[in-house]
């Protein structure tokens, strides 16, 4: 299972961030996962600033496609309330029993 990601991420971080799920990250196979950002938005509040994402995580042979979200605020930074909003839904699919079915097969 390769998994692609567009924007600039090293593949050896998601191999070793995915490691311990029992996924292994190979440059030479055939099955790829591809991520998207669709939508990011910022909003400012009175003491804090959120950042929400909505991702689409999808086999690149059409086979399977599912959208996750990443919500956060944060009273410190607008870069924490992003760096939040990424962690999280990353931690959404990696905890989703159809994406590991997905990447499985």
């Amino acid at each position: 299972m390769r998994i692609t990601m567009c924007g600039p991420v090293r593949r050896q971080s998601i191999g070793e961030r995915t490691q311990g799920q029992g996924v292994q990250v190979s440059p030479n196979s055939q099955d790829t996962i591809r991520v998207k950002v669709e939508q990011a938005g910022l909003f400012w509040g009175s003491f804090s600033t959120r950042c929400i994402l909505n991702v689409r995580v999808e086999r690149k042979d059409g086979t399977w496609s599912k959208s996750y979200e990443g919500n956060n605020a944060s009273p410190a930074s607008l870069y924490r309330s992003v760096d939040g909003a990424v962690y999280k839904a990353v931690v959404a699919i990696l905890q989703d029993r159809d994406f590991m079915n997905a990447i499985s097969r």
